[in-house]
């Protein structure tokens, strides 16, 4: 999944460590894949598109002591704990942040922050975060997101694109 959706925070993307892989593609023989093969970009890839599944990557890191890895692990919770309801029931971001303003900010300052749909609430700690309070049902999610979209589009002309993947609508 995460290789497939480019997963990454503001600090880079996993896309930027991939060296290669080996792939079972659709005709089920297991191919070399290079990095350029991935076609990366924001929350995305080739594979979002392929059938094609990740056996085994490569990738790029950076040789670092346990300790070091251990301080930056505590330090990046830490900046998430400040800024986002980690606590909370929630598919992280739900809208994509390819803009100059992010999408929590445009949701942010349009008022998003609380409101509900049934159980289904934006986060009062970050409005690009739609969380479940409980008993929230698919039909509250996309409610609120169709919600959040709209209030977006209306306050700013911002047509905010979806990060999370709707399965079953």
């Amino acid at each position: 999944g995460a290789l497939a959706t480019n997963a990454g925070t503001d600090t880079g993307s996993i896309g930027d460590l991939v060296v290669g892989a080996t792939v079972l593609d659709e005709e089920g023989e297991l191919r070399e894949w290079t990095a350029a093969q991935f076609a990366y970009r924001y929350r995305h890839s080739s594979l979002t598109t392929s059938k094609a599944i990740v056996v085994s990557a490569r990738l790029r890191l950076q040789p670092a002591s346990t300790e070091e890895v251990r301080a930056k692990v505590d330090r990046l919770r830490a900046k998430r704990a400040g800024r986002q309801p980690l606590r909370a029931w929630s598919a992280g971001s739900a809208f994509k942040n390819e803009r100059a303003v992010a999408a929590g900010k445009v949701l942010d300052r349009a008022g998003a922050k609380g409101h509900r749909v049934g159980e289904a609430q934006v986060s009062m700690k970050h409005a690009n975060f739609l969380i479940n309070r409980g008993g929230a049902t698919a039909d509250d999610m996309r409610e609120l997101i169709a919600w959040a979209h709209a209030l977006a589009r209306r306050r700013y002309e911002i047509d905010l694109e979806l990060e999370i993947e709707m399965v079953g609508h």
